[in-house]
């Protein structure tokens, strides 16, 4: 029969779990507040000058598809009249799925703020998870959850590109890892599997990141004590010990490969479009397609990190932000706050040395610590400092120009074979990752000097304090209100009739990536118009933008007339910014439409213009290319 401190452990583990969860979902209401108060017009991060409108029109398009019975992929909203195919984008069904029950059931913002507080709820748990495992500690195994969870990496990269950016599912993944190290078994495979495919669904850069991580992994398997393996070889006994393990690394590589196996399985939709792109034909408008994907070498260097990206406070910190904002631009920290926002935090630094010191203290006295170096502590600490090391290094700009010569770096090789991705900074998250579970371990090395429960539980809680307050980002209050409507779109909103909008400058990039774009997918989540805007690169809409690019060409207004375009929103302050180079005769100034015959200017908003030029949408496709 169950006794009862038996019965006592048992239901604490039911409910702990549980309650650490809870903790961390009520540290992320009082990061993110005010939005509890008001999540359904308001949304955690600086909203209009981020990706973050684009993730509003996706959800609003979802929404509106399915409460018209509109194909989804056969988008005719944007790229007007002849529409997009939105089916040729690499299709990631799990967090497709998430996403889109959300935006049919509750909407945008308030079903996109509840995947982002439950991904900081997540991604304090299976840190705490992995730490746990790792040290058997549950004050220090929150601690380095806490680290992660609240970090300015992973606050500032949810304030720019919302839930997809959260590390939840890469630190799951490093959890499930670790567990089949330490258990060869079918249920961790496929969990670890599953884990994986999380991550690459919800975040290819981390998919990418976690695959190179796996690899490290194994190297560092190999590598691992590597003077007794070469001491091991003297003698007959040693080369049988070395047998034994070349087989049991072998295994462990068979479960890592079948790892990968199910990942696959799990990722098949994925995989499918993906093949489905590469054996495109490869005409004009599948090229231009594919570039969009691909980026020249310069993008690497404006977004890759340097040494103090890692060593400086956010630029939103209230006290030294300021002072990381002079450093803007500089060799030493990189362009910005976008993708150079990797701030460790000197206590977490600190306390992750403390771990290292000890480390290597018992690793040099195998007197002292006989049974140290086969121990699995031993494995783990030299495996996430080895973690950080490569991680912080694949960070970094592609090569150092040192005049004479130039040292390559990761990045550089990474970018020959997969020219895709290009922000190696989000590395970033390996490091913090690594830096987060060895200070766990420094401080659960401090509390296990504290014998004291209640003066460990005090200090743990005035350390969190201090970190707390090195990595706030408040005041002012980071949540931006979306519920305002510029007034010419509550003015086009009350047009009737199937109408098609052109709004100018235009811009060559692609949807997705302009800010002229991404302010226009918004504002029609609104005024729910037909765009000629938001045309996908490769597609027949994209080949006509680029003839009614430029605003006061004789043949523009001609061409959206036979697009059935009836309104034309002229935005004249960001043609006085002088960005748009390419849709302009001379930079920074208004384009002039009063000698061009058709163009009849009907009402004005503050900088805004609104013509009307009389087309009207056909019924058959358009013929204007």
């Amino acid at each position: 029969m169950m006794n009862v401190e038996n019965k006592k452990q048992l239901t604490f583990k039911n409910i702990h779990y549980p309650l650490v969860f809870l903790c961390y979902a009520l540290l992320a209401l009082l990061i993110t507040y005010p939005l509890v108060l008001d999540s359904k017009n308001c949304i955690y991060g600086f909203f209009y000058t981020t990706d973050l409108r684009g993730s509003a029109w996706n959800w609003w398009w979802t929404k509106f598809s399915f409460a018209h019975h509109l194909n989804f992929n056969d988008c005719s909203f944007i790229g007007a009249p002849d529409g997009v195919n939105l089916g040729g984008q690499i299709y990631f069904w799990i967090s497709s799925s998430f996403s889109n029950l959300l935006a049919i059931t509750i909407g945008f913002p308030a079903g996109f703020n509840l995947l982002v507080l439950l991904g900081f709820a997540l991604s304090g748990l299976f840190v705490y998870l992995l730490s746990y495992e790792l040290f058997k500690n549950r004050l220090a195994a929150y601690f380095a959850g806490f680290i992660y969870t609240f970090s300015p990496y992973h606050l500032n990269k949810i304030m720019e590109f919302g839930f997809a950016f959260h590390g939840c599912w890469i630190a799951f993944y490093i959890f499930r890892l670790i567990k089949l190290f330490k258990e060869r078994s079918l249920k961790n495979i496929c969990l670890a599997g599953f884990a994986l495919a999380l991550v690459i669904d919800f975040n290819i850069y981390y998919g990418f990141f976690s695959i190179l991580t796996t690899i490290g992994l194994m190297l560092f398997c190999i590598f691992y004590r590597w003077r007794d393996k070469l001491c091991l070889i003297k003698d007959k006994i040693g080369l049988q010990e070395i047998k034994r393990r070349v087989t049991e690394a072998m295994t462990f590589v068979g479960n890592l490969l079948a790892v990968g196996f199910t990942t696959l399985l799990i990722c098949f939709p994925f995989v499918i479009t993906l093949i489905k792109s590469i054996l495109t034909p490869k005409g004009v408008s599948a090229q231009a397609a594919i570039s969009e994907y691909v980026r020249s070498l310069d993008y690497l260097f404006a977004q890759s990190a340097r040494p103090l990206s890692y060593l400086l406070p956010a630029s939103t910190h209230p006290i030294f932000g300021g002072f990381t904002k002079k450093m803007f631009g500089s060799i030493f920290y990189g362009r910005g706050s976008i993708e150079q926002t990797l701030y460790l935090g000197w206590v977490p630094l600190i306390l992750a040395y403390f771990a290292f010191r000890q480390w290597r203290h018992k690793r040099s006295h195998p007197g002292q610590y006989p049974d140290y170096q086969a121990n699995r502590e031993n494995f783990y600490i030299g495996f996430f400092i080895f973690s950080a090391i490569f991680a912080f290094f694949c960070s970094l700009p592609p090569y150092v120009d040192l005049g004479l010569f130039k040292i390559y770096l990761p990045s550089y090789f990474f970018y020959k074979v997969l020219p895709m991705f290009r922000a190696y900074a989000r590395f970033g998250i390996l490091v913090s990752l690594s830096v987060s579970v060895l200070a766990g371990f420094g401080l659960r090395n401090i509390l296990e000097r504290i014998k004291n429960k209640k003066r460990q539980g005090f200090f743990t809680g005035a350390v969190c304090l201090v970190i707390l307050f090195e990595f706030m980002n408040v005041p002012p209050f980071r949540v931006t209100d979306i519920s305002g409507v510029p007034g010419v779109y509550q003015w086009l909103k009350e047009q009737k009739g199937d109408i098609i909008v052109a709004e100018y400058p235009m811009s060559m990039v692609s949807s997705g990536e302009a800010w002229e774009n991404y302010d226009y997918l918004y504002n029609q989540t609104f005024h729910q118009k037909r765009l000629v805007n938001g045309a996908i690169a490769g597609s027949k809409a994209f080949e006509i933008k680029k003839r009614i690019l430029k605003i006061n060409e004789p043949e523009t207004i001609n061409i959206l007339k036979k697009l059935g375009v009836k309104y034309v929103i002229l935005h004249n302050d960001l043609f006085k910014k002088g960005d748009y180079k390419d849709a302009v005769d001379v930079v920074g100034e208004v384009p002039k439409l009063d000698n061009i015959a058709g163009w009849n200017l009907i009402k004005t908003f503050d900088t805004v213009s609104v013509y009307d030029i009389g087309g009207e949408p056909q019924k058959e496709k358009s013929d204007a290319s």
